[in-house]
C-alpha cells in the first residue's frame, strides 16, 4: 500500500495550512479556533472531548460530500430532464434575473418551479 500525504497539513504555531502542491495560506478562524480547543482537550487529558471533536469532523465531511453528491445528482437529472436548477424549462426567462427575485419588493422570496422544486433563498 502507498504511503499517501494528507490533503492538508496544519502548523500550530505558524497557524498555516499546506495543500499537496505547496501552497500554503493561513487557516480561517474557526479552523484556529477548534484547533485551539482540540489542543487544550489534548493537553487536559479528556479524551471524551477530543473524540467527540474527531466525531464531528468526521460527520460535517461526511455530510459535505454527500451534500455535493446530491447536487451532481441534480445537475445530470435536470440535463436529462431538460431542465433548469428550478425545475423550469431550460429555455425559460426570468424577470430579474433569478425566479426568486421579486422585482415590486427588490427582495429574493422562495419560488415553486413547474415540476414543483422548491427553492427558497
Amino acid at each position: 500500500m502507498k504511503n499517501r500525504q494528507p490533503a492538508v497539513s496544519y502548523n500550530r504555531e505558524t497557524g498555516m495550512m499546506t495543500g499537496r502542491k505547496g501552497k500554503s495560506r493561513m487557516a480561517g478562524k474557526r479552523m484556529q479556533a477548534f484547533q485551539a480547543e482540540l489542543d487544550s482537550a489534548r493537553a487536559a487529558g479528556d479524551t471524551e472531548k477530543v473524540n467527540q471533536m474527531r466525531e464531528k469532523r468526521r460527520n460535517r465531511g461526511a455530510q459535505i460530500k454527500q451534500n455535493r453528491m446530491n447536487r451532481r445528482a441534480a445537475r445530470q437529472a435536470n440535463r436529462s430532464n431538460r431542465t433548469n436548477q428550478y425545475g423550469d424549462p431550460i429555455d425559460t426567462v426570468y424577470l430579474g434575473g433569478s425566479p426568486t427575485f421579486n422585482e415590486a419588493t427588490g427582495k429574493h422570496e422562495a419560488y415553486t418551479g413547474a415540476d414543483g422544486t422548491v427553492t427558497n433563498r
